[in-house]
């Protein structure tokens, strides 16, 4: 979180070169895999894929030649958004997670469909998820969230805040239009105590695509 409004695209390219150190220290086991066909040529060599992701867009600091350095770099994912508002968006914990994409965000969203990088909504606020799925032309990515038929998750739990993270009927309905993969995260503490059934939240054909 330090690093949210400021030196977050000096933070990012730290992380990345502790990657890289590590990829080279560990050259028999894994590899980096910037496309679909480096995932398989990996796993045909017995070799670990490595794919390259960024949580916020806090790293980017408002500039589209930044995205197109992490591009370069092997970046293949980019999660807008964390909790909380950036130049992209609202993040779900923002005090008011009631906007959109800002200019810069639809910016990002056209400048990751022409790169190929994948788009993730995870944290982001619901206007933005439905900003991005009316814009995006490549398939959308929610690399970690819940249906919230089973259940409503609320963070920090001893905190002001208060909002709704896993994701509604509209956003899978979203999902099995436009994108044939689609992702979720297990969570024992929400799941144990929820009585709905997974099948609940895919009624009717939700997912049938």
């Amino acid at each position: 979180p330090e690093w949210r409004q400021y030196q977050a695209a000096g933070e990012a390219l730290r992380i990345l070169d502790a990657f890289y150190g590590e990829l080279e220290a560990n050259a028999a086991e894994m590899a980096l895999a910037a496309t679909a066909d480096e995932v398989e040529a990996a796993y045909r060599r017995g070799q670990t894929a490595a794919l390259l992701a960024i949580e916020g867009g806090e790293a980017l600091e408002e500039s589209l030649g930044n995205l197109r350095m992490f591009h370069r770099l092997g970046v293949r994912l980019l999660t807008l958004t964390w909790n909380f508002r950036n130049a992209l968006a609202d993040g779900v914990g923002s005090l008011r997670a009631d906007s959109g994409l800002t200019e810069f965000g639809v910016q990002v969203v056209r400048e990751m469909n022409r790169l190929g990088m994948l788009v993730d909504i995870a944290h982001l606020a619901p206007r933005g998820v439905a900003d991005v799925f009316a814009l995006s032309e490549q398939p959308v990515v929610d690399s970690h969230a819940n249906a919230r038929a089973i259940t409503v998750s609320s963070w920090p739990p001893s905190g002001a805040l208060y909002w709704l993270r896993p994701v509604t009927g509209d956003t899978l309905r979203s999902y099995a239009s436009s994108s044939p993969v689609h992702t979720g995260s297990a969570c024992h503490r929400h799941s144990s105590r929820s009585k709905a059934r997974a099948s609940d939240s895919i009624s009717g054909g939700l997912l049938e695509a």
